[in-house]
């Protein structure tokens, strides 16, 4: 059946994930100029959010290492968002994982995107690919090269390497760009809220154990805004306004204000009404204590398998300050947040209250 002419067609991958699911419901509700979405991952979709699908949605089960079924799923696709990855941050992080999920996999959906002759290729890459032990202010895509000893070692390093293959990859017949989000918080977030207010001390008592392992000041972005640029960049990218905007890596963020830690969250879960525990260890000690467990499960590595959820960035990130400019999303790519910060208050506050009850 030959496509209409006025069909558009969007590939996601990695859309079972965080961003993913937001993603695939901005395209639903947002995107006017999409008519069939297709999602790619290794679980199956399914949409836990609350946006109303409008499109029809074409569902593939399975590896973004699989060019097989990558380029079956990449046909008659006109722009890929490619959101998979593998964000391992651990103390024993697994580099060949990371390696040929980020970045192998990142060169087999090029290549899917080239034997299927999609148009346009936008990338998640992530501000980890320049943060490293300096503190940064007022960071643009022109003032900051690639950090040569990442924060994130792994993730970092492999994020970078994958968005260098992106950027290689622009030409004539495939526009590719790399999108570097900061901290991405918003419902369905396991690292920022899951993890913290959904576990059973929250729901049984009401009360949360206040834990900050966050940077000094850094840029904090909403889900829901991290995916309309992708949107917004796949608009500017057809509009061909801006001939110089593909081939190009982009930060961002939105109007959450820039407070100390995580104040600017920690008052959404105020507002939901959890209290904070009277016995919260203060955060020098909750930083000791990290020194010693990272010293010990280091020692004992040497003799069994071990690993811990957070790696040694944990002691060194909160003295360090990561602000970023969004200016070049602006000029090149039309960007404007989505979500005002009132209206991600009240969303996230109520999500904070479902997972907390």
């Amino acid at each position: 059946m030959s496509r209409r002419v006025r069909d558009y067609v969007v590939l996601v991958t990695g859309s079972s994930g965080f961003l993913g699911q937001h993603m695939v419901g901005l395209l639903h509700n947002y995107a006017d100029h999409v008519t069939e979405i297709r999602v790619l991952d290794t679980q199956p979709y399914i949409n836990n959010t609350e946006y109303e699908a409008k499109k029809p949605l074409r569902q593939y089960v399975g590896s973004i290492l699989d060019l097989e079924l990558m380029t079956e799923a990449c046909k008659g696709v006109d722009c890929v968002i490619h959101l998979a990855s593998l964000i391992d941050i651990t103390l024993f992080a697994d580099f060949e994982r990371s390696y040929r999920i980020n970045v192998e996999g990142t060169k087999t959906v090029i290549e899917a995107c080239r034997r299927s002759g999609v148009q346009r290729l936008l990338y998640c890459s992530s501000a980890s690919v320049i943060l490293g032990n300096d503190d940064i202010i007022d960071g643009t895509e022109d003032n900051l090269s690639y950090a040569t000893e990442h924060m994130f070692s792994v993730y970092g390093k492999t994020k970078q390497q994958a968005e260098q293959l992106i950027l290689k990859a622009n030409d004539e017949t495939l526009q590719t760009i790399a999108i570097r989000p900061s901290s991405i918080y918003g419902e369905l977030g396991s690292r920022t809220f899951g993890q913290m207010y959904g576990n059973s001390f929250t729901k049984a008592t009401g009360y949360y154990i206040h834990v900050d392992f966050s940077f000094k000041k850094c840029d904090w972005i909403y889900v829901g805004n991290v995916a309309w640029l992708f949107i917004q960049a796949d608009n500017a990218l057809r509009d061909n306004k801006n001939p110089d905007a593909a081939g190009q890596s982009y930060f961002i963020s939105d109007d959450t204000p820039l407070m100390d830690r995580q104040d600017a969250l920690f008052e959404m879960v105020k507002d939901s009404g959890l209290r904070c525990f009277i016995l919260s260890p203060p955060m020098w000690l909750q930083v000791q204590l990290m020194r010693v467990i990272l010293c010990v499960l280091t020692f004992l590595s040497l003799f069994w398998k071990v690993n811990f959820p957070l790696g040694k960035w944990i002691v060194r990130i909160r003295n360090r300050t990561w602000l970023l400019s969004r200016k070049k999303a602006e000029r090149n790519l039309g960007y404007k947040p989505l979500f005002k910060h009132d209206e991600v208050k009240e969303k996230v506050t109520k999500y904070i209250k479902s997972i907390s009850r």
